[in-house]
């Protein structure tokens, strides 16, 4: 409950960073509390591999994972990959970038209506890269072996949510909620393998868009008792 001298207030903070390398950092968070509006933004861009919205906030941002996953039966499973939010990979990194904006929101016009829920879009690209000397014990021929290999991987992908709940009475309550995830993924590889007189090199490339759509539809009516009157 906002205080009274607290009910319409706008903050956040802003931090910005240049290094060595063409290295930056920005990042911005911005709140907007009224009595019937709550909005929450955060954005953030970096290549020095610093990741600002992790699995662990994405679910703190989206009202906990009861509020994500809500389904029947008791069988429930996740990977981080479910989540699709792109995630620095530190290892064996050359250059890493990703920009990250998030929206969260909460609108309540009345008693009887309610609206909540955030927009999230991501973009990463990051650059592994590993050289390794191999040396193979055998008799006679070349035995030592210099193996390249370069992966970049580029990940942009969208999530939204929303609930809206009506309450035209005590005795009835109804609930919508959607959710609603989607990313364009695409891998790199290269591997250059090179004996002394020999190199064979494969490139490979994959890509993926997995996009998903779930939407609950709930309703509670629960009839008013009957009143008893005695004279």
């Amino acid at each position: 409950k906002l205080k009274e001298d607290k009910k319409n207030i706008v903050f956040g903070d802003l931090t910005a960073g240049v290094g060595p390398e063409d290295r930056y950092r920005g990042h911005a968070n911005l709140f907007n509390y009224s009595p019937k509006t709550n909005i929450n933004l955060i954005a953030d861009a970096n290549n020095v591999g610093s990741q600002t919205f992790s699995p662990r906030d994405f679910f703190r941002f989206g009202g906990g994972l009861s509020n994500l996953a809500r389904r029947s039966g008791s069988n429930f499973q996740m990977s981080p990959d479910d989540i699709g939010i792109p995630r620095a990979d530190r290892k064996s990194a050359v250059d890493l970038e990703s920009r990250v904006g998030a929206l969260n929101y909460n609108f309540n016009p009345n008693k009887k209506w309610s609206h909540s829920g955030f927009l999230i879009g991501a973009f990463s690209q990051n650059r592994l890269a590993s050289i390794s000397q191999r040396t193979y014990i055998r008799q006679s021929g070349d035995n030592q072996e210099l193996l390249t290999s370069n992966r970049q991987l580029e990940n942009a992908s969208g999530l939204f949510k929303y609930s809206g709940r009506y309450t035209p009475s005590e005795a009835l309550q109804i609930i919508y909620s959607s959710f609603i995830k989607g990313a364009d993924v695409v891998t790199t590889n290269n591997r250059l393998s090179q004996f002394t007189n020999f190199n064979n090199e494969i490139d490979a490339v994959n890509n993926s868009q997995p996009f998903s759509v779930d939407q609950q539809l709930r309703a509670y009516y629960s009839p008013m008792p009957l009143m008893c009157f005695q004279q």
